[in-house]
């Protein structure tokens, strides 16, 4: 969401954007009559997580100002879909795959004992750029929730909320 203080007398503002803090490269993308305007990464094309630059011009009868300032901003992550945990599949591991999110790098995972609350849940490894990972610190014959955050960084700058979870178990060894 981009907003400004309204300019006496204007009765529609013109928005730009650009992928730098550079006025001339700004594209026109929209104009609204209120101070504020909300730059819908469905709608737009723009890639979550990305700094964008935005520009906005005061218009009425008279003609056009002057651009604005640059002001730099990003929408968020979405979080990881279609999460699956494997149910006893394996005596060694819990496998634990998502699909990718548009703009994310790297993605981390979480655990939850299903007996524990939700605020329990605790990061398991480390920020990796695959979209599955093997969970073989989890107790056998025990169910966990799985979870996974999305991040544009190794670090996990930008981290998108948590996925739906989903329950996974190691199967116990015969």
């Amino acid at each position: 969401r981009v907003s400004w203080t309204p300019s006496r007398g204007a009765t529609e503002y013109r928005i730009s954007r650009s992928a730098t803090n550079n006025k001339s490269n700004a594209k026109y993308i929209d104009k609204v009559t209120v101070a504020k305007y909300n730059d819908d990464p469905s709608d737009t094309g723009l890639i979550p997580g990305v700094d964008y630059w935005y520009f906005v011009k005061a218009w009425n009868k008279s003609g056009l100002s002057d651009s604005s300032e640059g002001v730099s901003g990003w929408c968020a992550l979405s979080a990881p879909t279609d999460v699956t945990a494997s149910d006893g599949t394996s005596v060694e591991y819990v496998e634990v795959k998502w699909s990718e999110v548009v703009g994310a790098k790297t993605y981390h995972v979480y655990r939850l004992d299903v007996e524990a609350l939700e605020s329990e849940k605790v990061a398991i490894g480390s920020w990796q750029s695959e979209t599955s990972y093997q969970d073989k610190t989890a107790v056998p014959n025990k169910t966990y929730r799985y979870y996974v955050r999305a991040a544009i960084d190794s670090q996990g700058t930008r981290a998108s909320e948590c996925s739906v979870f989903d329950d996974g178990c190691i199967a116990v060894p015969v």
